[in-house]
């Protein structure tokens, strides 16, 4: 009877959980899942068993978690006061540490909260903000971290931190300690929900409130060195900025129906698909076309260009650009690009968008009935397809087929329900 109790306590906390994800850095098991249970454990499970490996209990509570992509054995938890930085996380066993504690200043010092300074006087704007990791507790008037959306480490560069609010991203440099970069939503714009960060290039896919999903690439040679009536600073500070370069559209938010979350391709970082709370899934791919205008007249925002080559390949003789199988053969890296712009004739300039290329709908509420194909016969084996109907509350039959997992056809036969 105690091990049933215990067992209906941890499938129940299972359901409440509040960040999750899987173990993709080691080689001992593909199924193994970290968890976070409110309020303050940590759960490492294998989801294909069931078994849950180890528990492991903080002093605060745990919001959300993120792995160093750089060193597996790095994990930092953001709890409401700060953040834990573990040194010394296996899958085979737990933290034997508490990990180190810092503190995080008040986020609202930031210049987005503020008025903005000037583009000349973007270092005294970054020098409000300077100072974000310390070992001491902050005074009792700053704000918690309650309000942090996300915590995540940047794959694209070593030693780099997000921290995701409403209406501001904050890039955190943890080697000396300070922000280095803010992204900040204007008064009309729509606030942040999610984020997730690019390996392949250094760039952010950005969900909205209204569901709308936006591409963010770093602008390079971003350097901090004063104002032109100033003398140059002998230690200029790199400020990561992130210019908007994609935007899809935004879906109708109502009190039923409303964005959930987003996940990207793990593998091209190309597509990325929203989760509507009505069962929809809606799958956005990123292409890039050749754009037509003068490069001499370009805006603020540094211009893409096409890579040369891809894996060694380059492009060929009749080719405008690499297909767009990922996103490092869509864009070039860096400065690289524009530096070798003048050696090849064939490098072009590229914009990015946006496509609707899959939409899955949702089951609706039931009742429904469900009816199967006729099976699988000697006669109808060239034309058979495992067909499934279903017909629902609205007068509609959907009609899925079970191979792929896709909706065949929708058909729309009545106004009553199908019984």
């Amino acid at each position: 009877s105690t091990s049933a109790a215990a067992f209906t306590f941890d499938c129940f906390s299972f359901f409440v959980l509040t960040d999750m994800q899987w173990l993709w850095n080691q080689d001992a098991s593909r199924d193994l899942l970290l968890a976070v249970h409110p309020p303050n454990y940590i759960v490492l499970w294998n989801a294909d068993t069931g078994t849950k490996l180890w528990k492991k209990s903080y002093a605060e509570n745990i919001l959300s978690f993120s792995f160093d992509p750089f060193d597996p054995s790095h994990l930092a938890l953001l709890t409401s006061e700060g953040i834990v930085f573990i040194s010394d996380f296996s899958p085979s066993k737990a933290p034997a540490s508490s990990g180190k504690k810092v503190y995080i200043s008040s986020p609202h010092s930031s210049p987005s909260h503020n008025k903005l300074a000037a583009a000349t006087g973007a270092k005294k704007a970054l020098d409000k903000v300077k100072i974000l990791i310390s070992n001491e507790k902050p005074s009792a008037e700053s704000v918690t971290l309650n309000d942090c959306l996300q915590l995540s480490y940047l794959p694209s560069k070593r030693n780099y931190m997000l921290l995701l609010y409403p209406r501001e991203i904050l890039i955190l440099d943890l080697e000396v300690n300070q922000t280095v970069g803010v992204i900040a939503i204007e008064r009309t714009g729509v606030p942040f929900l999610q984020v997730i960060p690019c390996f392949q290039r250094d760039g952010l896919f950005c969900l909205h409130e209204n569901g709308c999903i936006t591409l963010r690439v770093r602008r390079s040679n971003c350097c901090i060195t004063g104002t032109p009536n100033e003398e140059p600073d002998p230690d200029p500070v790199q400020e990561l900025i992130y210019d908007l370069r994609s935007q899809c559209d935004a879906i109708r938010v109502t009190k039923t129906v409303r964005p959930f979350s987003m996940v990207c391709c793990p593998v091209n970082e190309n597509s990325a698909a929203l989760i509507v709370s009505d069962g929809r899934v809606m799958i956005w791919e990123l292409k890039s076309n050749i754009s037509g205008r003068n490069l001499r007249n370009s805006s603020s925002a540094s211009p893409l260009y096409s890579p040369v080559s891809f894996c060694g390949i380059p492009i060929g003789a009749f080719q405008n650009k690499l297909p767009d199988l990922s996103l490092d053969n869509m864009i070039g890296q860096g400065t690289a690009a524009g530096e070798e712009q003048s050696k090849n004739s064939f490098l072009q300039e590229v914009h990015l968008k946006f496509l609707l290329t899959g939409l899955l709908s949702g089951l609706p509420l039931p009742p429904f009935a469900i009816r199967m194909c006729p099976p699988l016969t000697t006669k109808n084996i060239k034309q058979y397809e495992p067909l499934l109907a279903v017909g629902t509350s609205n007068g509609s039959v959907l009609v899925f087929h079970l191979t792929s997992g896709l909706l065949h056809k929708e058909i729309s036969i009545h106004s009553c329900e199908v019984k």
